[in-house]
C-alpha cells in the first residue's frame, strides 16, 4: 500500500509538519511493523528496554513530546 498524495497533505494541515517528516514516520511505521510482524525478526529484534526506541535519534525538525 502507497500513501497518497492526498493523505499527506491531509497529515500536514492536522499535524503543522513538513511533508518530509509525514513521510518518513509513515515509512519507519512500515518498517518497525514488518520487522514486528516477521517470525524471527519479530522476537530477535527486540529492544532490551521499553522505551529504548525513544533514545534513537532520528534527525528531523519534529518537536519533542
Amino acid at each position: 500500500m502507497v500513501i497518497a498524495r492526498p493523505d499527506i497533505v491531509a497529515r500536514v494541515a492536522e499535524w503543522q509538519l513538513a511533508e518530509e517528516v509525514i513521510e518518513k514516520d509513515y515509512v519507519l511505521g512500515w518498517l518497525l511493523w514488518g520487522i514486528g510482524s516477521d517470525p524471527i525478526l519479530g522476537i530477535a529484534w527486540r529492544p532490551l528496554h521499553p522505551r529504548a526506541g525513544r533514545a534513537t535519534h532520528w534527525p528531523s525538525p519534529r518537536p519533542s513530546p
